[in-house]
């Protein structure tokens, strides 16, 4: 039925809506057949769709375990996990195993079935536990075809295992099949990580400029409002910084670190792709000037863009000086939108923006304190002290700021420290007023 054009939509139905028994004999019917069907044009969605939602952990296995050993019936009883556990059962055949699943991944390569997640898995397996030779070969075999494995993490493994493992002449190949596609994988939950690994180790930091980051950066309005497509203009800015990537991200690319085809100093190469980016970057923040402080998960870059840009970055510090005073404060009730100083995000950023301060100036560099006071509505900063969260800026600004601006802050705030003393609710008032003594 799984084979028929029709009779694989009753298989459907039943699989949706019939009982918990029906569900265990369909899911067992197809034992010892699924290498076959996986390669059927209609039974394959079957076989996928068993995988993916119906099977049992160790039914999963038992499918799988027909891709590593032919033989497989004999040691289904057996807890094999993985393909390394088939092998190590199976040690005195190891290469006729690894040789089994090389010739029925090979016949799937150029089909549709490219797509499917128990494909993905096989590969996966596979690339962990065959030679160099095995995997050079499976890669000049699939170096144009990884676009179709993005969506799930084993086949964004396997696309990661290939860009590690190839040659240059073949990285070249899988950048090349990327074309046009490259914002579609940075907005996928898996596919991004492809990105993140060919920034990570691919030397030719001109290909990867002109095959990724110029098709990446013309949609970067579109890139960064998604969750996954802003780690990787993150990824540009902060690579493998543990401030901003959770463990699993770096552990995962760490993985390529051994590559023999990146022979480039990584410091280097990091710094090619961020000069590449960084004009496209710098213009996307002014653009969105004033949002971009109450954006937490990609504002709080910010800081170590500036620092980055150098010198280059003192028209943006003054930009940001410039949003940040654009209106006094007022409290606001409700839902209404609270002034940058107030709201939690955009208040951390700007202590974040003043905590640099000190060092910039040691460069000879535009700070962010100076860059506040220097502004013509320097004066709004006085607004401030009517928010428990301004008093602790006004607090970090002093404390950021060199001895001229400090007199400089005291003498806007003179005339406020009456109002001050009235609000000994604020802690922040409190820390204040010590601090203007």
């Amino acid at each position: 039925m799984a084979k028929e054009k029709y009779a694989r939509f009753l298989l459907k139905k039943i699989l949706v809506y019939g009982t918990k028994e029906q569900k265990e004999t369909i899911v067992n019917s197809f034992t010892g057949q699924v290498t076959k069907l996986i390669k059927h044009s209609y039974a394959c969605q079957i076989v996928e769709s068993l995988f993916n939602e119906y099977a049992s952990h160790k039914q999963r296995n038992k499918m799988l375990m027909e891709f590593y050993d032919p033989t497989f019936a004999l040691l289904h009883n057996q807890t094999c996990e993985s393909l390394s556990a088939v092998l190590e059962a199976q040690q005195y055949s190891k290469e006729t195993i690894l040789n089994n699943i090389k010739q029925i991944l090979t016949t799937c390569v150029d089909k549709t079935i490219l797509m499917f997640s128990i494909i993905h898995r096989v590969f996966l397996e596979f690339f962990k536990n065959c030679d160099q030779k095995q995997k050079t070969e499976m890669i000049e075999l699939l170096s144009e075809q990884l676009i179709h494995m993005v969506h799930t993490r084993d086949g964004a493994s396997v696309a990661m295992q290939c860009i590690w493992n190839s040659s240059a002449k073949e990285r070249k190949k899988i950048i090349k099949s990327m074309k046009s596609f490259v914002v579609k994988i940075a907005l996928e939950e898996h596919g991004h990580m492809i990105l993140l690994a060919i920034f990570d180790s691919v030397d030719d930091t001109k290909l990867i400029s002109k095959g990724i980051l110029d098709e990446l950066l013309r949609s970067i309005d579109q890139v960064i409002e998604n969750d996954y497509g802003r780690k990787v203009i993150s990824y540009l800015i902060a690579p493998r910084d543990s401030r901003f990537f959770i463990k699993d991200y770096v552990n995962r690319l760490e993985q390529g670190d051994s590559s023999e085809t990146s022979k480039k100093d990584p410091e280097k190469r990091r710094v090619e792709l961020f000069d590449h980016s960084k004009s496209h970057i710098l213009a996307y923040i002014k653009k969105h000037i004033d949002s971009i402080l109450f954006n937490g998960s990609f504002g709080i870059l910010i800081p170590l863009f500036l620092e980055k840009l150098g010198s280059e970055g003192d028209d943006l510090t003054k930009s940001l000086a410039d949003s940040i005073l654009q209106q006094a404060y007022e409290p606001v009730n409700g839902s209404d939108k609270k002034h940058c100083v107030e709201e939690s995000a955009s208040h951390f950023i700007i202590k974040k923006l003043l905590a640099t301060s000190l060092g910039k100036e040691n460069k000879s560099l535009l700070s962010m304190s100076a860059a506040i006071l220097q502004n013509d509505r320097a004066e709004n900063i006085t607004s401030w002290i009517d928010c428990n969260r301004g008093c602790f800026l006004l607090v970090n600004l002093i404390e950021t700021s060199n001895e001229k601006n400090k007199a400089e802050i005291k003498k806007l705030l003179k005339s406020s420290e009456k109002d001050l003393k009235q609000k000994i609710n604020f802690q922040g008032a409190k820390l204040l007023l010590e601090k203007l003594k």
